[in-house]
């Protein structure tokens, strides 16, 4: 056996990251930093490993302060950097806030700790205002159905929540190049707490979360892959950018090229009803 990878998470209170916490707990020696201040929420979905071994937990690190950043990732192999405002109606302030400065203020820490790799959480919002009408996601171009989207289209940001993960999925790649920190992008699809592609609140967008589901066993299995996978690219930088969403029969974006950059290939489809395998 070889040694164990040192693992953080930031965000790692919130929906997805308790969820790789807990599917990590046992495979990587995990450090957890949760939101400033820690909601109910993510003690409660963080409680089933809060004694566990593997598990450091740091409480109310505010990422928008460089000061309270420096020294948090000494030793770790790889961040999962998951905490961010995700509104896709917050104003610029919010944005610059938690988005830009601490986004920001991990990759910094990330290069200065010589941490090897950042896995950080990008967003469908990049590509998403071509796809869906400006004013719902009640409408997906049929277009994109049978032409899906690559990961070489253009961006087509549909709010400051987009904008500001294309800041990050450019800062990962400056990282990459000018200080060798390698970084792996996942642009998110559409995920749930409760892991049911049937269990939508709204219809109206019903077809629109079908074509971007990822279901629970595939984030954790493409995070995993994410974390493991060795980076190969033609020019040489250790940057990529993949898409993070299930193998959905009536999927908007083409998965060949991350199924290339993971050697994973997603196991689940919105269409067959909740999966059985998460």
């Amino acid at each position: 056996c070889g040694v164990m990878k040192r693992v953080g998470i930031t965000g790692a209170g919130g929906r997805i990251g308790s969820l790789l916490a807990c599917a990590f707990v046992d495979t990587y020696k995990l450090r957890l930093f949760t939101y400033d201040p820690a909601t109910e929420n993510d003690v409660e979905r963080l409680q089933a490993i809060v004694d566990h071994p593997n598990c450091e937990i740091v409480h109310q690190l505010n990422l928008s302060d460089a000061e309270a950043v420096k020294g948090r990732f000494e030793d770790l192999d790889v961040v999962i950097h998951m905490a961010a405002n995700a509104s896709a109606k917050q104003t610029w302030e919010q944005a610059r806030v938690s988005n830009f400065d601490a986004t920001m203020h991990v990759f910094e820490e990330c290069a200065r700790a010589r941490v090897k790799r950042i896995i950080f959480a990008s967003t469908n919002h990049t590509q998403n205002a071509i796809v869906a009408k400006p004013e719902s996601l009640s409408f997906v171009d049929p277009h994109f159905l049978s032409h899906p989207m690559k990961l070489s289209d253009d961006a087509y940001p549909d709010s400051l929540y987009a904008i500001s993960k294309l800041f990050g999925e450019n800062l990962g790649k400056y990282y990459a190049w000018h200080k060798g920190l390698e970084c792996i992008c996942m642009r998110i699809g559409s995920f749930r707490e409760h892991d049911d592609p049937h269990n939508i609140l709204d219809p109206s967008t019903a077809d629109h979360f079908k074509a971007l589901y990822l279901s629970h066993c595939d984030c954790v299995g493409m995070h995993k892959a994410a974390i493991e996978c060795l980076l190969h690219p033609d020019n040489g930088i250790p940057f990529a950018v993949v898409y993070a969403c299930s193998n959905n029969t009536k999927k908007i974006w083409n998965l060949d090229e991350t199924c290339k950059i993971l050697g994973y290939v997603p196991q689940d489809d919105s269409e067959a009803g909740h999966n059985s395998t998460s």
